[in-house]
């Protein structure tokens, strides 16, 4: 993900990732609506949750690995779309981060 401009923010004993698009894109509910309808995969907008949420996509992992493993390569595969789709809509869209 990191040459998406994607990082997954460090956390402990959770069953939910958060993972910072700031770089990737300054509408993230426009990314989160894309990559459900190009790959099916259903991922959370932080904004969901509050400012702070902002600029980020919130995951659950709480499932088989193999489900997971899939999920994944969905999501990175939605990401590499969505920055083809949309290639103005990333480095600086929330000012420098």
């Amino acid at each position: 993900g990191s040459d998406l401009g994607l990082c997954v923010v460090p956390s402990d004993a959770t069953y939910l990732i958060w993972i910072d698009c700031r770089r990737l894109t300054g509408d993230v509910g426009e990314a989160v609506r894309f990559i459900r309808r190009e790959t099916g995969l259903i991922v959370t907008s932080g904004a969901q949750y509050g400012r702070s949420g902002e600029g980020f996509i919130r995951m659950n992992v709480a499932c088989p690995r193999p489900l997971l493993e899939d999920g994944l390569s969905r999501l990175l595969t939605g990401f590499r779309k969505y920055r083809e789709a949309f290639p103005g809509r990333r480095e600086g869209a929330f000012g420098d981060v």
